[in-house]
């Protein structure tokens, strides 16, 4: 394969011709240029997409192990803040409007869950996995 560039030696400054390149060199480069680009594939397969900002990115916790590790803390957490609040209405509209931000969310796939807390301070919180 011949390249292009500047020779010094032809007559005139500047002139064109063919740079030869070592064979094993060629070859060499080519070689990692296809390592590389199956690299890419893999890691652009292998990494999922951030749901919030759409790059991927390497997640320590898979979805499954963070699903479960939520359900895990649920009932801990519900019962540290209060436990649960026992009026059915307010249990329903909770539900009910977290239902429609689940399907709106980044991440919509997750098993969300809704509950209103028995307590006097006005807090949110979100375990992991929804």
């Amino acid at each position: 394969m011949a390249n292009y560039g500047v020779s010094a030696t032809a007559p005139r400054p500047f002139s064109l011709r063919p740079i030869q390149v070592e064979e094993n060199k060629s070859k060499d480069v080519c070689e990692k240029a296809k390592k590389t680009n199956v690299l890419m594939k893999i890691v652009n397969t292998v990494l999922p997409k951030n749901p919030v900002h759409k790059h991927r990115e390497f997640r320590l916790v898979p979805l499954p192990i963070e699903i479960a590790f939520g359900k895990h803390l649920y009932r801990s957490m519900v019962n540290s803040h209060g436990g649960h609040y026992n009026k059915r209405n307010y249990e329903g509209l909770m539900k009910v409007a977290g239902a429609k931000l689940s399907k709106v969310s980044d991440r919509p796939d997750l098993p969300w869950q809704f509950s209103v807390i028995d307590s006097n301070t006005i807090n949110a919180w979100c375990l992991p996995g929804g």
